[in-house]
């Protein structure tokens, strides 16, 4: 979502010399969605990794 976000800043920018057909065409709406469906996928890969880190860490603890 990176990407999307500085294409926006671009735009955003330099709205006042883009016609709004450029500025779909730079937005690139699907590329934008899959960028941030990639992202929401990473994050829910990240909680679990860290939820398993937290059992991990404290399972000794609970079995002791």
């Amino acid at each position: 979502a990176n990407k999307g976000a500085q294409r926006l800043a671009i735009i955003c920018d330099q709205y006042d010399q883009l016609t709004p057909n450029s500025a779909y065409l730079w937005i690139d709406p699907n590329t934008f969605l899959l960028e941030i469906e990639e992202h929401q996928t990473h994050r829910k890969l990240a909680q679990v990794i860290y939820f398993f880190r937290i059992f991990f860490s404290l399972a000794p603890l609970i079995a002791t």
